[in-house]
């Protein structure tokens, strides 16, 4: 599970809704995923969390792992 924080609301809000701002935001965060996805070596599952926890880092984004209320924190991006 992916949750926002404040600094990742912050930076949606600079846009002012702008969609050409919205639309860059949205291609970093593909092209970060990607980049770390490729430098990744390993299975699968470990490229994709790779590109996933790059992608919290560098947006402000928390990723959690589990089932139902039994989840523990991945990321160590700041709430």
């Amino acid at each position: 599970m992916l949750s926002k924080t404040k600094q990742f609301e912050e930076l949606v809000s600079k846009t002012n809704d702008d969609e050409t701002k919205l639309r860059a935001i949205g291609t970093g965060i593909s092209t970060t995923y990607d980049e770390m996805f490729e430098r990744t070596k390993g299975a699968f599952s470990k490229r994709v969390e790779a590109g996933i926890l790059a992608v919290c880092r560098k947006f402000h984004l928390v990723y959690y792992e589990g089932q139902g209320d039994d989840l523990t924190r991945k990321s160590s991006s700041a709430t």
